[in-house]
């Protein structure tokens, strides 16, 4: 099955729970998969696994430059993110849980969709936590022709 996924892939949020289960996952099978995460050198589940660090890729997600960059060099093919902030009684900064689950879905797509003429396509972005908020933001990229299979986990 980890074959039939288009690669590259990178996995925001790839040092939580789901996010790095998925990681290990896949990395077991393929050479093309990256974790993302904002801040990899002190995460525990990130710093328990003994890869090279060019597999494992510092990213803040609500830096839309720091996204954008990350998306150009590696040019993925599957998405998935997994990123979230407000899951435990100390996230509780409102505008950083609406930048972190809201605002950086809005920028990956807004993103793929200013790049798309690269020599890459997205094939698939898996979302989780979804709400109806991001489900009508990809209906209205559907709406102007931006070619998106979204897979909403």
């Amino acid at each position: 099955m980890n074959k039939q996924i288009p690669g590259p892939i990178v996995i925001f949020g790839a040092g939580g729970f789901i996010g790095f289960n998925l990681f290990l996952d896949l990395m077991g099978t393929r050479s093309d998969v990256f974790a993302i995460s904002h801040d990899p050198k002190k995460n525990w589940r990130l710093k328990k696994i003994n890869i090279g660090s060019n597999r494992i890729i510092k990213c803040d997600l609500t830096k839309k430059k720091e996204i954008r960059d990350l998306i150009i060099k590696y040019k993925p093919k599957t998405i998935f993110n997994l990123a979230a902030y407000g899951a435990y009684s100390t996230q509780n900064d409102p505008e950083l849980i609406y930048k972190t689950n809201f605002v950086s879905s809005v920028n990956i797509l807004e993103i793929l969709k200013n790049n798309q003429k690269q020599s890459f396509k997205l094939n698939n972005l898996y979302k989780s936590s979804i709400n109806s908020s991001f489900i009508e933001f990809v209906s209205l990229f559907n709406q102007i022709n931006f070619n998106l299979e979204v897979w909403l986990t």
